[in-house]
């Protein structure tokens, strides 16, 4: 299991909608590894951000086990989970998420002040990253100055930040046209390949899926 990063086994998800319960998901088991990259489909409401949520330590399933890094997710607090998601797991939202007060430089720098890293010290990686992936020119620039891709570079920037070991992405190339997309799927390759980083993408787009390890599709709450 030294190479597993994530594993569920039987994962149920249940939501209480007035006096009817809907399963949303019903039995879910998988494994992601180091350095590898899945791309996860469904239709809309199948549970795919759901799931997302439950292995990236943001939601508790109804029941199952989830083990993040090797650790049983049921037996960590709330204060552990929030601890294990800032050191451990990257999210990289359709929406960006990105703090509009903030500029792109301050938005990659919070996860590291959230662990307790140096100001100066995460300014200086907050601006290695945002040159890595191309916006070296956009450090002071505001979500509202920058184009959707350029946000989309700085989520990806502040999920990468404190070096996690899995990347979490919810269709982060859905609003992207094709030429940025194809430059937001390589930056996820390249964290899977070059820093071993466990991906999980969830998509619609074919481009996106064909280019992963794996496909698994949402389907009946199971993945198959």
């Amino acid at each position: 299991m030294n190479n597993i990063i994530i594993k569920t086994q039987n994962i149920v998800k249940n939501f209480e909608s007035g006096n009817d319960t809907v399963r949303v998901l019903g039995g879910v088991d998988f494994e992601l590894s180091k350095g590898e990259i899945v791309a996860v489909e469904g239709p809309s409401g199948s549970g795919k951000t759901t799931f997302l949520h439950i292995i990236g330590a943001l939601e508790r399933p109804t029941s199952g086990d989830v083990f993040l890094s090797g650790k049983d997710l049921r037996h960590q607090n709330d204060r552990d989970l929030s601890r294990m998601r800032n050191k451990t797991v990257g999210f990289v939202f359709q929406f960006h998420n990105l703090f509009s007060e903030l500029s792109a430089l301050e938005n990659v720098m919070i996860p590291m002040l959230v662990s307790g890293i140096q100001k100066a010290k995460a300014r200086d990686r907050a601006r290695e990253i945002l040159s890595n992936v191309g916006l070296s020119g956009r450090l002071s620039h505001h979500p509202s100055q920058l184009s959707g891709g350029e946000k989309q570079r700085v989520a990806i920037a502040r999920a990468v930040a404190n070096s996690p070991k899995v990347v979490l992405a919810d269709e982060p190339t859905g609003n992207l046209d094709l030429n940025t997309a194809r430059t937001v799927l390589d930056m996820f390759l390249n964290l899977a390949r070059n820093d071993a980083c466990g991906v999980v993408i969830v998509t619609h787009n074919t481009v996106v899926s064909s280019a992963c390890d794996r496909t698994l599709r949402l389907k009946g709450g199971v993945l198959v």
